[in-house]
């Protein structure tokens, strides 16, 4: 599955199911939004890096379609917004969960099957493959035949302490270390985004600071004219401090533009700006990637 055919619809099963995994099934539990979303790939079977970014964000495209598949929750009932980049379960999501599928982990049963099948393969060749009696591995010695159980086994990477197939599974140290690994990618890449960001920053409040002391100067010279606060452009649009929070939004209710006091009326699209409240698309310049 490579292309973007998938709407936010899709995920809302899985994601309802790994919040109900991770809270235990308890509605109210507040869960770091980020921690559903290697889950939720798992449970789909999704690479992230074959889908890209969110068109004019830095986000990548599935993590965005799950961000509004939990809308889509909250709008029908079955999911809350716990605290700031907290997501919950409602008692009804709760009741809606579905038993659980996930694919069985790899048995002592399975291990046969395994071996035979790399045997085949390396009927032909000279390699010896070596083990070391002191360290056995709980599944096989060999790296080659436990790659080809991870390569059939479609949960590996979303382990989680309280599935009982996890605590069974003879692949679980494999997967914990695949988790870490994934887990310390990720987080160099949101360390790069946030260095990247906050330069971005800089550059762009060091522009303003000189685009504002510009029109300072040149208000400060025309007698008789409004000297209008600063962060309102020329055109009459607001311009958001680099320090303000900026986010696409729809009204959940009909509401006034905090800038032309004209109404916003209900499920319209618009920006919400920190400490400001909500503007007409029109009435703000928003800041490249919101």
């Amino acid at each position: 599955m490579n292309a973007r055919k998938m709407t936010p619809k899709d995920f809302v099963p899985h994601l309802m199911q790994v919040l109900g995994d991770l809270s235990q099934r308890t509605p109210g539990v507040a869960i770091p939004m980020e921690d559903t979303f290697e889950f939720v790939c798992a449970r789909m079977g999704l690479q992230v890096s074959n889908f890209g970014t969110a068109e004019g964000k830095k986000t990548p495209w599935v993590y965005r379609q799950i961000g509004l598949a939990f809308r889509q929750m909250r709008d029908n009932g079955l999911g809350e917004y716990a605290s700031r980049g907290h997501w919950a379960l409602t008692q009804e999501g709760v009741e809606q969960l579905k038993p659980d599928h996930t694919p069985e982990a790899p048995t002592a049963a399975a291990l046969a099957a395994v071996k035979a099948q790399a045997a085949e393969e390396d009927a032909d060749d000279n390699v010896v493959h070596l083990s070391d009696p002191g360290n056995e591995h709980p599944y096989s010695d060999d790296p080659y035949i436990r790659g080809l159980a991870v390569e059939q086994t479609a949960c590996f990477g979303a382990h989680s302490v309280r599935s009982d197939v996890c605590k069974g599974c003879l692949l679980a140290e494999d997967c914990l270390v695949a988790i870490s690994v994934r887990k310390a990618e990720i987080a160099s890449e949101l360390e790069r985004d946030e260095m990247v960001a906050r330069e971005a920053a800089k550059t762009k409040a060091k522009k303003k600071d000189q685009q504002d002391a510009s029109i300072d100067e040149l208000m400060g010279s025309m007698e008789g004219t409004d000297n209008t606060s600063a962060k309102f452009g020329k055109k009459g649009k607001f311009n958001p401090l680099p320090e303000q929070i900026v986010s696409d939004a729809f009204a959940q209710q009909e509401s006034v533009c905090a800038q032309c006091n004209e109404k916003i009326p209900e499920g319209a699209s618009c920006f919400w700006v920190e400490g400001e409240g909500i503007f007409h698309p029109e009435c703000i310049n928003a800041p490249d990637g919101v």
